[in-house]
């Protein structure tokens, strides 16, 4: 009897071991299972951290960007806009140079002509073009001042353009004589001589009119 007292005894202990050994593994086994979901629970919300970090950059560079091409358009408008045109034609200051250059040399031929000549003791014939005519067409002029117009420009080797004069001797008139040149009868770009002709009026100015 009590060897069988003592078998029973045995066999409860070791059901008891049993399930406190088996109790204990699945505490182990939860708590590795809750620390693993935690870690990755975290390197996920570390990882959605780092993208919209990323995302935030990206959208300031791009912004900076765009700021910049806009001010490069508005310069190169600005630029366009400031240039100043004549019927079309652009404003050219090396063309308007050479138009008062001719303008000057036909001038300063007349006005020396007229010099010799009033040195000599003799009159001066007034010299008014009737509107812009061409140097060439001075070669057969019977006015002295024409004509030198002409000899000296061909001179040069360059008798093209037109040119409009008035040049007289007389006292109360003397302020008004001008030469005008352009290469072409509609006076694209004219030139003058005296008061050149500048940026500030080179589009409006005229054939005939004195500026």
């Amino acid at each position: 009897m009590k060897k069988v007292l003592s078998i029973v005894a045995a066999v409860v202990m070791l059901t008891m071991c049993l399930t406190a050994c088996g109790d204990s593994g699945s505490d182990a086994a939860s708590s590795s299972i809750s620390k693993s979901t935690s870690e990755s629970s975290s390197a996920t919300e570390t990882t959605t951290t780092t993208q919209a970090t990323s995302s935030e950059t990206e959208t300031t560079t791009t912004t900076q960007e765009t700021t910049t091409t806009t001010t490069t358009t508005q310069e190169t408008t600005t630029k366009q806009t400031s240039k100043i045109e004549r019927v079309g034609i652009p404003y050219s200051s090396s063309q308007i140079q050479l138009a008062n250059s001719y303008a000057k040399l036909a001038f300063t031929i007349a006005n020396n002509k007229a010099a010799d000549i009033v040195s000599d003791g003799l009159s001066v014939d007034d010299l008014v073009t009737d509107g812009p005519v061409a140097i060439d067409s001075l070669a057969t002029s019977t006015n002295p001042l024409a004509k030198a117009i002409f000899e000296t420009f061909a001179e040069m080797g360059d008798t093209s353009g037109y040119i409009y004069i008035i040049y007289t001797t007389g006292i109360d008139d003397y302020d008004k004589c001008f030469a005008q040149w352009s290469a072409d009868s509609t006076g694209t770009y004219i030139g003058q001589f005296p008061d050149p002709v500048d940026a500030t009026n080179w589009s409006t100015i005229q054939f005939g009119t004195k500026q």
